[in-house]
């Protein structure tokens, strides 16, 4: 059985919750970003997949986001990718991300609609 990559949001939404129960919870709140990208790029990306785009293994990420960006209609997806992609570079690789309780709720956010808007195709 394929996974369901929208586990993902719903696992970052449970450690956000998580952080907010316990005094800190940054590792909660960078896994919840990166966990929440991911949600949206892997259904993202098996989308294209279906369209019968050839994935490359090589900047994956990137090809992913153009693909839906240079689409006028479906364009919204791809800037949303991007912007989520980037919070997920700071929460996986940033030794100081100070505002990741900020942006925690506008990545889940982010990620659920691209996943709705995805499902609308």
């Amino acid at each position: 059985m394929s996974f369901d990559w929208a586990e993902y949001l719903c696992l970052a939404k449970h450690l956000r919750y998580r952080a907010t129960q316990k005094d800190g919870g940054e590792a909660d709140l960078r896994s919840a970003i990166s966990r929440a990208y991911y949600a949206a790029f892997c259904i993202a990306k098996n989308h294209l997949a279906s369209e019968g785009h050839d994935i490359p293994k090589r900047d994956t990420h990137k090809y992913v986001a153009d693909q839906f960006k240079w689409d006028c209609e479906r364009r919204g997806i791809g800037l949303e990718l991007d912007r989520l992609r980037g919070y997920r570079q700071k929460a996986d690789y940033d030794n100081v991300f100070s505002d990741a309780g900020d942006k925690v709720a506008f990545v889940i956010e982010g990620a659920d609609e691209v996943i709705t808007e995805i499902r609308r195709l």
